[in-house]
Formats: structure tokens, sequence, C-alpha cells
């Protein structure tokens, strides 16, 4: 366990991020002024959003050389510190952009699709250096056994991470946003 700690922290960061603001945020975000009627826009926001996504988390997953770099150069720490860095950019950046809007819904749509992007992007690949990683961290000559408990945890921080990331969402949708989300600039 002391070897894989950083990426098992990490892992569940990674996936608490992720949920915690993406669909339910992102997806309720004021995109369309009532000013302007888009009923295009609006009707579609959401499949933009769950598009973009998961364009993003598929070519976080899917890209080979960086994946292999990652893997080769960045230790469990160093991940859990891109786990954390990870979130400090993206809560303040998606969550002024849409609970409460700071600035317009033209500028905050784009904003959003963009950081949506980064977030699919980021969780794909970071998750997939963790996963790869982590039983490479263990010291020559681990048993197997040990490994395969070691990946075992990985899966445990997974789940963890979309459990508590699912409920912070459903939390912070029906308490503190509940008055933000959905809520033009003015």
């Amino acid at each position: 366990m002391s070897h894989v700690w950083p990426s098992v922290l990490a892992n569940f960061l990674i996936f608490f991020v992720t949920l915690s603001l993406w669909p339910t945020v992102i997806g309720d975000a004021c995109v369309v002024p009532l000013t302007e009627n888009n009923p295009k826009l609006t009707s579609w926001w959401f499949d933009i959003v769950m598009l973009t996504f998961n364009l993003g988390d598929f070519i976080g997953k899917s890209e080979k050389y960086t994946l292999q770099w990652g893997t080769r150069v960045l230790s469990p720490k160093v991940q859990l510190a891109l786990a954390v860095l990870r979130a400090v950019i993206f809560f303040p950046l998606i969550l002024t952009a849409s609970a409460p809007q700071l600035y317009s819904p033209a500028s905050a749509r784009w904003v959003l699709l963009f950081g949506t992007l980064g977030v699919g992007l980021s969780n794909g690949w970071l998750s997939s250096v963790c996963f790869m990683r982590a039983p490479k961290a263990l010291p020559e000559g681990t048993r197997n056994e040990v490994a395969e408990q070691a990946t075992s945890l990985l899966y445990f921080g997974l789940f963890l991470g979309l459990a508590f990331g699912a409920l912070a969402a459903f939390v912070a949708q029906q308490t503190f946003l509940k008055n933000h989300l959905h809520v033009c600039y003015s």
C-alpha cells in the first residue's frame, strides 16, 4: 500500500472532480440568455456537452505515445500533484462559467465547452497513466499477488471517486448551487 497510495488518491481525485462537475453542473449552465431566442442550442446543449467530454476522454485514453511517456516519467506522487492541480484549475473555471455565472452566456458556453474538453482529456489521460504506472511503482521482485492487490486498490479509489463525486454533485445541485444553476449572468 505504501507504494501505490498516491496513485489510489490521484484516481479518487480524478474521478471525484470529473463527476462533481460533469455532467450536472456543465449541463445545467445557462448558455443562452433570455434575450436571445435559440431553442436549438438550448435543446442540443446537453448532447454537445456529452459528446465533447466523451471525445476528450477517448482521445486522452488513446494517445499511445503520451501515455507511454507519462507512465515512464511520472511518479505516483507527481500523478497525485497533477490530480490536485487539475482540481484547482477546473473547479473555478467551470463554476465561474456556470454557477454563479460570472460572465456573459456567449462567453461562458465556450469556456464550458473547452473546460469540458479539458476535463475529458485530463480524465482519460491521467487515469490511464495511474492505472498503467501503479503496478510498476512496486519494488522489484514483488509477488504477483501483491501487484494484483495494488491494482484492486486503484479500482477502490476509482469507485470511491465516482461515488463521492456523484454524491457531491447531487448535494451541490440540491443545496448551495440550487439558485445559481441555469441562471444567466446579468
